[in-house]
């Protein structure tokens, strides 16, 4: 307790359920589908550009935004999908590498490889979307990933990895895209203009108690209702 506060107890979605839907009241039931606990939510959305020119040093693409680029503590389930789409402008001089790589805490997940961009472009579009999916959770987790880098209008380069992914789910997980350049040069530039990372839990397993039947009624958020027959 601080001051007289007590810390709120984190939401249970199969008992958030059942605190909305009443099994065992008497006669139909009323449920509110606004009301139902979210599986989805944004976590990091990139509110500033950030530029990564003339250098081969691998570089971070994010810069500040809304929320926290991080999985918390114990904050995933078997299914969870984690998506990443990023997207800016870029230009080059010749044909330049560039390596993206999606990155949990320090370790790689999936990445572009050293990809050969188009021959000297100036403020052509970019973007990324990769997704990772959790198989296992706690100390011992894993994911698999992978990805789609685009450019130029429609040149196209995959983000794999062709094995699962160790990593721990016990400690909290910063999430980076990160950009590595194969020649540093002034003319060799990539901006990230957004980055958002989002989560999708899977629905929670509800027992045959907490499901509706014949005579149910939903209500929606505008006020009108639905019969189950």
């Amino acid at each position: 307790d601080i001051a007289g506060l007590t810390e709120k107890a984190a939401p249970d979605p199969v008992a958030d359920y059942a605190a909305i839907y009443d099994a065992s009241a008497p006669g139909p039931k009323k449920t509110r589908l606004d009301q139902l606990p979210a599986s989805h939510r944004t976590l990091f959305s990139q509110i500033a550009d950030k530029t990564v020119a003339n250098t081969v040093a691998e570089t971070t693409l994010l810069a500040s935004g809304a929320g926290i680029a991080e999985i918390p503590a114990n904050a995933v389930q078997q299914g969870t999908i984690l998506r990443v789409r990023a997207g800016g402008y870029l230009s080059d001089t010749g044909t330049p590498t560039l390596n993206l790589k999606l990155k949990l805490g320090a370790t790689e997940v999936c990445s572009s490889g050293a990809v050969t961009l188009s021959a000297t472009i100036t403020d052509q579009d970019w973007h990324v979307e990769a997704t990772v999916i959790v198989r296992e959770i706690g100390a011992s987790g894993t994911v698999v990933a992978s990805g789609l880098l685009e450019h130029d209008d429609g040149a196209s380069f995959g983000m794999v990895k062709t094995t699962a992914t160790a990593l721990d789910f016990t400690g909290a997980l910063a999430v980076d895209l990160t950009a590595t350049w194969g020649a540093a040069s002034a003319s060799n530039t990539l901006t990230a203009q957004y980055l958002t990372l989002e989560q999708h839990n899977p629905p929670p397993v509800l027992t045959s108690s907490l499901l509706m039947e014949t005579g149910d009624v939903l209500l929606l958020e505008s006020g009108d209702q639905i019969l189950l027959e």
